[in-house]
């Protein structure tokens, strides 16, 4: 093996007019992804806090109607029962 030394010279970006244009684009995609923002973004509401109320009122009119068709399943059962319990008796 022979130890060669590679001599590069230093390239400027700047030689030709297609590379400053290379290299300002490439400095804004840099600046676009990496750079910190300088201002922050809004908090935006996550989660389910907005629906909460929403969510609530809603499963209380669903367990109410649940309640109110077990309410008349009972009633009629015992109707039921009642009407049997007559018809039984002489």
């Amino acid at each position: 093996m022979t130890d060669e030394t590679f001599i590069t010279e230093a390239t400027s970006p700047y030689e030709s007019p297609n590379s400053k244009k290379f290299h300002d684009a490439a400095e804004r995609a840099l600046d676009h992804h990496f750079k910190p923002p300088t201002e922050p973004h809004p908090k935006r509401e996550t989660g389910l806090e907005p629906c909460r109320s929403s969510a609530k009122s809603q499963a209380m009119t669903a367990l109410s109607r649940m309640a109110d068709g077990v309410r008349l399943m009972v009633e009629g059962t015992l109707d039921h029962i009642e009407v049997k319990s007559a018809a039984a008796k002489p």
